[in-house]
Parts: structure tokens; sequence; C-alpha cells
């Protein structure tokens, strides 16, 4: 059981770039003059935590579209597990704090519009940098996942 933690645990710090420390450049401690106060409650937080992996679930399924590629293909299944187990993590952690409970059940999917969009601009900015050969390697808007908007039924 410990040992298919430990594997767990390594496999999410691979995948899941928020939680890997080395890549982080190393600042100081913020002082008390400095800190920037958080706004958002510790319910709320959570909330917004559970949201970011499944927009990240919903780009690696558009990233993956047409894709043919069995090695990529498990890399990919891999990365959408990782954060699923995040999400839960997120979700005991929300439950052991008291916050209210979702009354409806988490769906995957809900941001995949807004990720292929952000994929298509990808690709059509590789393909005119290509044409034009010009440098510089600019996300699209489309891609700044907080001000995707999920799907309503």
């Amino acid at each position: 059981m410990l040992q298919r933690l430990i594997q767990v645990a390594a496999l999410m710090i691979a995948f899941h770039p928020s939680l890997v420390m080395a890549q982080a450049p190393a600042t100081p401690p913020p002082t008390p003059e400095t800190a920037v106060k958080p706004k958002l409650t510790p319910c709320e937080l959570l909330a917004e935590s559970i949201e970011q992996p499944l927009k990240s679930i919903d780009m690696a399924r558009a990233e993956s579209i047409g894709d043919n590629s069995a090695p990529r293909a498990t890399l990919s299944n891999l990365k959408i597990n990782g954060e699923l187990l995040l999400v839960s993590m997120n979700l005991q952690l929300a439950r052991d704090n008291g916050c209210p409970t979702r009354k409806e059940p988490l769906r995957t999917g809900r941001y995949l519009v807004a990720a292929l969009k952000c994929q298509n601009d990808i690709l059509r900015a590789s393909f005119q940098k290509d044409v034009s050969k010009s440098a510089g390697s600019e996300i699209p808007t489309s891609c700044e996942t907080n001000t995707w908007q999920p799907l309503t039924e």
C-alpha cells in the first residue's frame, strides 16, 4: 500500500508542474509588508484548485485529438490521472475543512471548447511562425485559463 502511495505521489510530481519545487526560481520569503494577503476563503481557494485541474484535463484531451501515438496517449492518460488524483485530494481537503459539498457531480469536458480553441490558436501560430520564419513564442490569449467559461447545460 505504501509503495503504491509513493508511486502515485511520484507520478503527480512528475506530471504536475506546480508541484515541482526545483523548477521554481528561489525567491526570498515575503516580509509582512510585501506579503500579499489572500482575499479568498479556504473553501474558495479549494474550489478554484478543483477547477484548474479540470481545465488541464480538457487541455490534455484537446492536445491529443488526432494523435495516433500510443506512447503520447499513455503520457496524456498519466497526466489526466494525476490531475484527477489532485482533484480527489482537494475534494477531501474541502470536506475536512467543512466546506459546502457540491450538489452536482464533477464533469470533465466543461472546458473542452475553450481548450480546443486554445489548441487551434497554438497550431495556427505555429504554422504562421513556420511560414514567416519569425522568432517569438507568445501564448495565445485564448489559452489564458482564468478566462475560460464552463459549458452549461
